[in-house]
């Protein structure tokens, strides 16, 4: 099996929002990935770990590895960020409701980049790949002391709201729908 990494698009290379993060490269997550993948989660604290899973800070077993890095690019869409020496450094994924058109998504970053524009990067690519899926409301939970996630989702237009107990947060974005051009 091949276990290179596929190229991305000149469109999806790009830079962190932030001056202090290396460029990265955003494409999609694919099976070649899994050894780098364990690598990503092997690296992450168990808090952002906690965190990310909603309770558990053990790592995703085998089956379920293969089955995160299963994504179609239609029911399930999962984007990576690149470092240029191939580690991957940031995840988000969406499992899309096509009949609903809605998305419920998760990112994480790895611990010690956070704050540096990553998930701000990782989230705004999401969304336009949503977009060009039909996808008009995007909803995410959290722990409601997971101030960083509800800070990105704030800034990036998500509405807080409070989740089904005191303990977690929903986030919802009503996406508008992409840009279609103009028949010549």
């Amino acid at each position: 099996m091949d276990n290179t990494p596929p190229r991305a698009s000149p469109a999806s290379a790009c830079r962190p929002a932030s001056r202090r993060a290396s460029p990265v490269q955003i494409r999609s997550l694919v099976p070649a990935d899994r050894l780098r993948y364990v690598d990503f989660l092997g690296a992450l604290a168990p808090d952002d770990l906690y965190l990310r899973m909603m309770g558990s800070a053990a790592p995703p077993d085998s089956d379920r590895i293969t089955e995160l890095l299963a994504a179609d690019g239609a029911q399930t869409v999962a984007l990576v960020a690149v470092e240029p020496n191939g580690a991957l450094v940031g995840v988000v994924r969406a499992v899309v409701d096509a009949a609903n058109a809605s998305a419920e998504f998760a990112l994480i970053v790895r611990s010690q980049l956070k704050r540096r524009g990553l998930g701000t990067v990782l989230l705004r690519a999401l969304l336009e790949r949503l977009r060009t899926l039909g996808v008009r409301r995007v909803v995410g939970h959290t722990f409601a002391h997971n101030e960083a996630l509800l800070r990105l989702a704030q800034g990036a237009g998500f509405r807080v709201s409070p989740g089904d107990d005191g303990m977690t947060r929903k986030v919802t974005l009503a996406l508008r729908p992409a840009a279609v051009p103009a028949p010549h």
